[in-house]
Order: C-alpha cells, then sequence, then structure tokens
C-alpha cells in the first residue's frame, strides 16, 4: 500500500497547481477560528485542568475493559488505548452577500514546523472535519462544531446486547467505515507539540454533486453507500496538490474565507 501511496502522490504533485480563484470565495470572510475543551462540561471528573482550555488538546492511554465472544464463550479483555478530550471548533464567519451563503467548512490540522514551507507540509494536512452551515446574509457569527460530530469519524458502535435485545438489525447496523473515534487528534508530546488548525470555507452550492448530497454522518473518506461521493472537490482539497503559496501564512492572506491559528497538542501519559 505505500508503493501505491507513493505513485498516488506523485501524480497529485504532477497535477497543474491550485490558483487562488479555484479557493476563494466572493463576499466570504473567516475572521478568526479557535479550538475550545468542552471536557469542562462533559464530565469534569476526566479533566487534567479545570479551566476552560482554548487551543490546547490533552490527549491520554487509558485501559478499557471490553467484552468479546470467541467459540469458547463470553471473554473480557482489557486494551490500552489512546484518547482525546471532547472539543470545538469555533469558526468566526462574515458574509457580506445580500442573501444567505450555504457553506463548506473544511478543517485541516498539521504539526508546526520551522520550516514552513507549503509544499514540503501540505501532505502533513490531515482532515478533522467538513461539514456544511449557512451564513444569513449581511452577518457575522461564530460556527461551533462538536470533535465528536466530526465526519471522519466511523459511527459509534453498537454493543452486543443491544444486538441480542434486537435493538440493532443489518439494516440499523453502521457500515463501520471511517476513522477510530479515539484517535481523531494525534498523541502530541508531553511538552506539548505545536500544530497548526486550518479552516477554508467555500461554497457549497458549487461544490456539492447534486441538489441532495449531504455531508451528514461518517461521509468525508468514505462517501455515501449506492450515492455519488456529495463533493465535487478531491480528496484531501485544497491540500491534494502543489498550490502557488510559499508558507500557510502567504495562503490565508490570499485566501480570506480561510484561516488557521497555532494550537498545542500535550500528551498526559497513561491514566489509570
Amino acid at each position: 500500500s505505500s508503493g501505491i501511496n507513493a505513485e498516488y502522490g506523485d501524480l497529485r504533485s504532477n497535477l497543474t497547481p491550485h490558483k487562488v480563484e479555484d479557493l476563494t470565495m466572493e463576499g466570504i470572510e473567516v475572521k478568526s477560528v479557535w479550538i475550545e475543551d468542552l471536557t469542562e462540561v462533559d464530565s469534569p471528573p476526566n479533566r487534567f485542568c479545570q479551566d476552560v482550555l482554548t487551543n490546547r488538546l490533552y490527549t491520554w492511554m487509558a485501559p478499557e475493559a471490553q467484552t468479546v465472544f470467541p467459540d469458547q464463550g463470553e471473554v473480557t479483555i482489557t486494551n490500552t488505548r489512546m484518547h482525546h478530550e471532547t472539543f470545538t471548533h469555533n469558526i468566526k464567519v462574515k458574509n457580506t452577500l445580500m442573501e444567505d451563503a450555504t457553506l463548506v467548512f473544511r478543517v485541516f490540522l498539521a504539526p508546526a514546523k520551522s520550516d514552513d514551507n507549503l509544499e514540503t507540509r501540505r501532505k502533513d494536512f490531515i482532515e478533522l472535519d467538513r461539514f456544511v452551515d449557512v451564513i444569513e446574509g449581511g452577518t457575522e457569527r461564530i460556527v461551533s462544531r462538536r470533535s465528536d460530530e466530526s465526519s471522519v469519524l466511523v459511527p459509534p458502535a453498537g454493543t452486543v446486547q443491544q444486538i441480542l435485545n434486537g435493538e440493532i438489525t443489518d439494516q440499523q447496523a453502521p457500515c463501520g467505515c471511517g476513522w477510530p473515534r479515539n484517535l481523531l487528534i494525534p498523541r502530541g508530546t508531553v511538552a506539548g507539540m505545536r500544530a497548526d488548525l486550518y479552516v477554508l470555507v467555500t461554497n457549497w452550492k458549487d461544490d456539492a454533486a447534486s441538489s441532495s448530497s449531504q455531508l451528514s454522518g461518517s461521509v468525508s473518506y468514505c462517501g455515501k453507500r449506492d450515492q455519488l461521493y456529495p463533493d465535487k472537490r478531491p480528496m484531501g482539497f485544497p491540500f491534494d496538490r502543489a498550490m502557488g503559496f510559499d508558507t500557510l501564512e502567504d495562503m490565508v492572506r490570499a485566501v480570506p474565507n480561510s484561516c488557521s491559528r497555532e494550537v498545542e497538542i500535550v500528551f498526559k501519559g497513561l491514566k489509570e
């Protein structure tokens, strides 16, 4: 698979670079973006800090008991898994148009580097989320989105007990496609890993594959069963190919419907 990935990367590198007009949307400006930790609201006993955390994320390892059903019967096993605190992306958007704008928000994360050459960094960006929202004409507001609502994540798995109780049928069972829910955020480091959060907002009316296309559920990596992939833009857009910008800062300056913010990811080790 690594060879296939390398071939695909070479193919994308040889495509015509994105132009500024491929990325911009007239009348839409992203004023700021930031991350806010939600764990204080969701589950105070699990917090590492008691203050509301902005632009800092915590990850940790913790043992977790699971029940499996091999041939010999029910067995409980314990695995140590990575976890991260629940957070929101907060994106302040201004719509100067005189009509409502249906927008698709494309959220990415990459390790910060001292060499900010965008061509060498663009393959480092991972998609955290992609979702649609409507901003009324002539307004400015903050769009907030929870990390556990991300369209890249695998749907929550049902339990064996739910299946035994008839609460989940073959037709209702999730497809199981998507990124693991506990691994949305990279581990980070004990000292704190610097990372760049980036969001690009584009016109969903132009980007949607059809008028009925939606970005609900685990669609970013998997698409929709028996339907066209809902987004006409390539997977990984805008980092799917070269761009005419030297640095991420240059890109944000040239594309007002985008924004970036440095965040920190702190690994807290094993949590018993």
